[in-house]
């Protein structure tokens, strides 16, 4: 959840300050990576309350 607060603070004391495209590229991509494991670990979540949900009504 902290991703794009952290992520906005790199890139202005970072890449801004230095001009780094190679750090920006790096940052974005780690990024790209975080976000992606959070939405695979939201729905891995959402499959797995629905089965416990099933299971509780059945």
């Amino acid at each position: 959840m902290l991703t794009g607060p952290t992520y906005m603070l790199q890139v202005y004391g970072r890449v801004l300050g230095r001009r780094s495209e190679a750090t920006l590229i790096a940052l974005t991509m780690l990024v790209a990576v975080l976000y992606g494991m959070l939405g695979l670990l939201d729905f891995s979540r959402g499959r797995i309350m629905g089965r416990v949900g099933a299971n509780f009504q059945a």
